[in-house]
C-alpha cells in the first residue's frame, strides 16, 4: 500500500459531510494526485521521503504542521500587540 493513501482519511459511501470537510477532503484528493507525478528527477526530496515510509511521511507532516501552528500564533501575538498599542 502506498504511505500516502494510508494517510487519506477514509469515506464511506453515502456519508454526508460538512462543507469544511468536503473541502478538506478535496485538498487532500488534490495533494495526492499531485504526489503521483512526483519523480527523483524534479523532485528528489519529495521522492526520497515518499520511498521512506509511512513513518517518515507522519514525522515530516508533524514538523510542518508544528511550523504552521508557530507562524499562527507568532501573527496573532503581533496583530494583539497592535490592538494593544492602538489603546493607548
Amino acid at each position: 500500500m502506498n504511505a500516502v493513501v494510508a494517510l487519506l482519511p477514509a469515506r464511506p459511501a453515502g456519508t454526508n459531510t460538512t462543507c469544511a470537510n468536503t473541502i478538506f477532503a478535496n485538498d487532500l484528493e488534490q495533494l495526492y494526485n499531485a504526489l503521483n507525478d512526483v519523480t527523483l528527477t524534479e523532485h528528489a526530496r519529495t521522492a526520497e521521503l515518499m520511498n521512506a515510509g509511512l513513518r517518515k511521511i507522519s514525522q515530516k507532516v508533524v514538523e510542518e504542521a508544528a511550523e504552521v501552528a508557530l507562524e499562527a500564533v507568532r501573527k496573532a501575538s503581533v496583530r494583539a500587540r497592535g490592538v494593544i498599542s492602538g489603546v493607548d
